[in-house]
């Protein structure tokens, strides 16, 4: 999804590979309609190099996709090997990964399954997220504004 100065030289690529067919070149693809791209994904594919949190992945493994990404862009926090999806160190691995996923249809489910638990565990916003911050304000109001007293 998405667009960017890449566009042509992907979608020539996708032909010369002769999978223009299954690749779609969505360009921008507002917000409110990002989950059901997700929806309509068997897996989710991130190959940067580096990502500063991945929220992108995050929102795919809560979707129930697993996720194939760079395993040196910090992805490990939130993908958990062989369970959720699969770390790749280069295009060779992508690929083979990419394969054996999509040709095995129960593994993608038990995967999207452990992917969107481990989500809701992590990262659920009413049941893990704000009771963190709710803790934290807690500790400053306690410590008088200050969390110098943390362990």
């Amino acid at each position: 999804m998405g667009d960017g100065p890449q566009r042509n030289a992907l979608e020539s690529l996708a032909f010369d590979l002769g999978i223009r067919e299954k690749v779609d070149f969505a360009g921008f693809v507002p917000n409110s309609e990002v989950h059901s791209f997700y929806g309509r994904a068997d897996v989710f594919v991130s190959m940067s190099a580096a990502e500063s949190w991945g929220q992108s992945c995050v929102e795919a493994l809560s979707a129930g996709l697993p996720v194939i990404a760079n395993s040196s862009s910090g992805a490990e926090k939130y993908v958990r090997e062989g369970r959720t999806g699969i770390l790749v160190e280069d295009e060779r691995s992508f690929t083979t990964a990419l394969v054996r996923l999509t040709s095995n249809r129960k593994r993608l489910a038990v995967m999207g399954r452990a992917a969107r638990r481990d989500v809701i565990r992590s990262y659920d916003w009413d049941t893990v997220v704000c009771p963190q911050y709710v803790g934290l304000y807690d500790e400053l109001i306690k410590n008088g504004g200050s969390l110098s007293k943390r362990k």
